[in-house]
């Protein structure tokens, strides 16, 4: 006879929730511990073997070579300045660090000294202090590769969509509003931007607008996932562990 108080479907119920949840771990590796890249240097060693089969920079979409050179005529695009940063792809955070630097009192310490008496501000404090801070820069799911004179001249701006497609580096369909601090872009890259803060603000809770919200699920919705942002999804997971939900909702094998 069932014990005093004992509810057999209930029971019956805990069990099967509990073989569905051996099950989930078992196929998708639900409960997967994620391993962070170090820091932002590791980080970027890592990114590279993520995209060592699709060297295509994110916001112009040149071509580059395994010394992280820029063939500018795959893609049309032409520098402002020919310095260095245009011949080369740097590694570029989607949400910017001041985003969520901003959030760690490390940002705003004015008396921080490294171990050998050298005052760090902002960033640099945050990376010697801050085990969340070096989680976030080096996340993998927000860094892309892009030309470094791109990367400059988007700095920290808020990204807007590029209704109108101008172009202020040759063909590469971008543009700076400097004066509102603006960064445009158009197409699919929209998407993986917005998927992107979705997943950051859902990891690190990172306060968004009620703008930006509605705006990043309208962009989520008008421009789905392309198979290699997917693949990247994937790929990622295999190395730090973790998944964005907003790319695909269940995990890889």
């Amino acid at each position: 006879m069932p014990q005093q108080g004992s509810n057999p479907t209930l029971n019956f119920m805990r069990v099967l929730i509990f073989a569905l949840a051996l099950a989930l771990h078992s196929v998708y590796g639900v409960t997967a511990t994620p391993k962070y890249p170090k820091d932002f240097t590791v980080a970027k060693q890592l990114a590279r073997q993520i995209y060592r089969d699709h060297k295509i920079t994110f916001y112009c979409g040149c071509t580059y070579n395994e010394k992280n050179r820029v063939d500018w005529e795959s893609c049309g695009f032409q520098p402002k300045t020919k310095t260095r940063r245009s011949h080369y792809v740097e590694w570029e955070h989607i949400v910017p660090a001041s985003r969520f630097g901003h959030l760690e009192i490390c940002w705003f310490t004015k008396t921080c000294l490294n171990a050998s008496g050298t005052t760090l501000r902002g960033r640099d404090c945050c990376r010697d202090r801050s085990l969340k801070f070096n989680r976030m820069e080096a996340d993998l799911h927000n860094l892309v590769p892009a030309i470094g004179e791109v990367n400059k001249a988007r700095s920290n701006f808020d990204f807007i969509e590029n209704v109108d497609a101008l172009a202020q580096f040759g063909q590469c369909r971008v543009f700076l509003d400097k004066k509102h601090r603006k960064f445009g872009v158009s197409g699919h890259r929209l998407g993986m931007i917005a998927r992107t803060y979705l997943y950051m603000t859902k990891t690190y809770k990172i306060p968004l607008t009620s703008i930006e919200i509605k705006t990043f699920n309208n962009w989520h919705k008008r421009y789905p996932p392309s198979n290699w942002e997917k693949e990247r999804n994937r790929r990622i997971y295999q190395i730090q562990g973790t998944f964005n939900p907003y790319v695909e909702t269940l995990r890889p094998q």
